[in-house]
């Protein structure tokens, strides 16, 4: 089993994972609002 780089990485982790998706989820949004056009071109 391999040792973790620190204790309760994984935890860390995760809420960083979180966060990045909140802040991508908020920026499409913004994007969407801002200039729809441009965000169904980028799928979005």
């Amino acid at each position: 089993m391999p040792a973790n780089i620190f204790p309760y990485a994984n935890i860390i982790v995760g809420i960083l994972v979180l966060i990045i998706g909140f802040v991508f989820h908020w920026i499409g949004q913004l994007i969407s609002v801002i200039n729809w056009d441009l965000a169904t071109k980028l799928t979005l």
